[in-house]
């Protein structure tokens, strides 16, 4: 996943997390692996309430229904056969995750890593060392031909990698093709970019977010400014988008949390949000500060 750039204005204010005992340090993924990890617990967590086991009747709901989620992992190269290695991955961990013993359905929209991917679920798989793997009975699709079939049934659908251009099959595929209880969309573009028709608008925004990690670069006056948005799902997690900046002086293992909101932020609302934080850091406005309170008593009467 590329970094988010952006550099026009903000519109919208961004609170900041205050803590009496200093700046919020938030560990983030070391690697691309231990990113997976971290989405695959995300999901599991998310899905602990859903029925994922099949009855006589077939699949059963849960109180909460069915459960529509995603997550945003970066991924260090581009490509088809960089897609299969990490959706392998996360699909494996989910497997030994989940209870039940779910059975999985994987989509691709890139047709090559749809082919790629075929044989990861083959009995014979593990027979190349290193080659990706999927758990067994794992059925792999391409999108259009998913779409075409009356219906698709599992544990879990994973459909990976829609982008705007697709929404309308996308809605078709996980609200009416998919009959089993549970979605998750893997670095859905469609989630994030903007254009989205208003036919397939109230759809979108019934995908929830489970783990995603979206790098962030600003571009300011005094040099660029990184960061990432963070969203995580998990026990005692409040369920908040957390914006961070990297500070050299903390580490590459932790960035500095300088706002948080309720629902995934806007370009304005990370650009706004670093602005500030880096305004209040920045010695021009402490020396500013200290300005105001020496000329502040200057002509008062003693």
């Amino acid at each position: 996943m590329q970094a988010i750039s952006m550099d026009r204005p903000a519109a919208q204010q961004v609170p900041q997390p205050t803590s009496p005992q200093g700046p919020i340090l938030v560990a983030i993924p070391s690697s691309q692996e231990a990113a997976i990890k971290d989405a695959a617990k995300a999901v599991a967590y998310e899905l602990k309430d859903v029925t994922l086991t099949k009855s006589n009747k077939g699949f059963s709901k849960s109180k909460a229904g069915k459960v529509w989620t995603s997550v945003d992992i970066p991924t260090a190269q581009q490509g088809a056969a960089a897609q299969v290695s990490l959706v392998c991955q996360l699909v494996t961990l989910l497997a030994q995750s989940l209870k039940g013993g779910p059975s999985f359905t994987v989509v691709f929209v890139d047709a090559q890593a749809a082919a790629l991917a075929a044989p990861a679920a083959s009995p014979r798989a593990g027979g190349d060392k290193g080659a990706p793997t999927l758990p067994a009975g794992t059925r792999v699709l391409e999108l259009r031909a998913a779409c075409r079939e009356p219906v698709l049934s599992g544990s879990v659908l994973v459909l990976v990698g829609p982008k705007v251009a697709e929404v309308a099959l996308v809605e078709q595929l996980v609200a009416e093709t998919w009959s089993g209880p549970a979605a998750c969309l893997v670095n859905a573009d469609l989630l994030t970019a903007g254009g989205v028709p208003d036919a397939q608008r109230e759809f979108v925004s019934q995908v929830g977010c489970a783990w995603a990690f979206q790098p962030v670069e600003v571009k300011g006056l005094l040099g660029n400014m990184t960061g990432a948005a963070l969203k995580t799902a998990g026990p005692g997690d409040a369920g908040a988008w957390r914006i961070l900046m990297s500070k050299p002086e903390v580490g590459g293992e932790q960035m500095v949390q300088i706002g948080q909101m309720r629902r995934r932020p806007s370009p304005s609302d990370l650009e706004l949000a670093f602005i500030n934080a880096n305004a209040s850091a920045s010695p021009l406005t402490k020396l500013a500060g200290g300005l105001r309170g020496v000329l502040g008593g200057v002509g008062k009467k003693k």
